[in-house]
């Protein structure tokens, strides 16, 4: 399980709840004098809430804290694009951050990750390739390793088939890749290639925005919504535990981007007894059942995989 980090003081509490391993932001000082929060470093676009772990000086004892306690720790470096001026400055930063002993970087689009293979750093590091880049291409994942890539973090909208069929693919590359994909938190409307929003401190990103689909013109009624997945800020897989290892992913996600930071142990908690559930069960029927009885029978219905056959009340 890999969990969602919005500050370093809370490193010790995600650990004790349960996380195998932590994912943050940070954004130097250099890139908020020269870009702004406009044209963010990565996709946890916000300064002031909980969602950058801090500045180099709180990046270091994070490091020293996660030696400590053997949980690895993933930074973002993930927005889906970077402009030219952008990038000498993105370089600099992943070269930063793997000096200082980060050996995993989160990456968000094609152009940056073959600026750190050209640079060499892809060779000094793991690197996550973050659903914000739209990983559909079957041809494209298997030689994705020769270029540092370790992990393909699957996007929101995934499905089962979708994930087995990469899975098939990625098996070929050598070395194996990890596999990715949400379990808990941050339901969106959009995969992350296709997000249009930023994640700012002053404004509400679509997803926590109420609206329903509307028809192509006004004479015309609103779409069935049948299929379609909102986002308001919560968002849960854990009926999904099971199809989701069988579909060869080998670490499920707790986003935490927004969340509420005094609700996450709780939900880390929560999502590691599932996952020690799933295990203990042999069928996903009586995991099933079993999970309906962990959670008191509640259902929150904001379903990560509704083809996962959740229950309700």
């Amino acid at each position: 399980m890999t969990v969602g980090l919005g500050s370093a003081d809370r490193f010790e509490e995600t650990v004790r709840a349960g996380a195998d391993e932590v994912f943050c932001g940070y954004v130097p000082e250099k890139w908020m004098e020269t870009f702004g929060t406009l044209r963010p470093l990565n996709r946890r676009e916000s300064v002031w809430t909980n969602a950058q772990a801090g500045p180099v000086t709180e990046m270091r004892i994070l490091r020293e804290m996660a030696d400590r306690a053997g949980v690895p720790v993933a930074v973002a470096l993930n927005a889906p694009v970077y402009s030219p001026p952008e990038m000498p400055l993105f370089i600099e930063t992943a070269d930063l951050l793997v000096r200082e002993g980060f050996a995993s970087l989160i990456v968000g689009n094609m152009a940056a990750l073959l600026a750190l293979h050209g640079s060499g750093i892809g060779r000094k590091c793991r690197i996550h390739l973050s659903g914000e880049i739209g990983e559909v291409n079957r041809g494209l994942l298997p030689l994705l390793p020769e270029m540092g890539v370790r992990r393909v973090i699957f996007h929101r909208k995934m499905s089962f088939e979708d994930m087995r069929l990469l899975n098939g693919a990625m098996a070929r590359s050598s070395p194996p890749m990890e596999a990715e994909a949400f379990a808990m938190n941050e339901l969106c409307h959009f995969t992350g290639a296709y997000c249009a929003t930023l994640h700012g401190d002053l404004t509400l990103p679509m997803c926590r925005l109420s609206w329903i689909p509307g028809g192509v013109s006004d004479k015309k009624s609103p779409p069935a919504q049948a299929g379609i997945r909102f986002g308001a800020g919560d968002g849960c897989g854990l009926c999904a535990l099971r199809k989701l290892r069988e579909c060869g992913v080998t670490v499920v996600k707790m986003a935490g981007r927004g969340a509420r930071a005094e609700d996450m142990p709780q939900r880390i908690a929560l999502l590691r007894d599932a996952l020690c559930l799933e295990a203990e069960c042999e069928s996903e029927e009586e995991y099933l059942l079993r999970l309906r009885r962990l959670l008191g029978g509640k259902c929150g219905g904001e379903c990560y995989y509704p083809e996962a056959g959740r229950f309700v009340e």
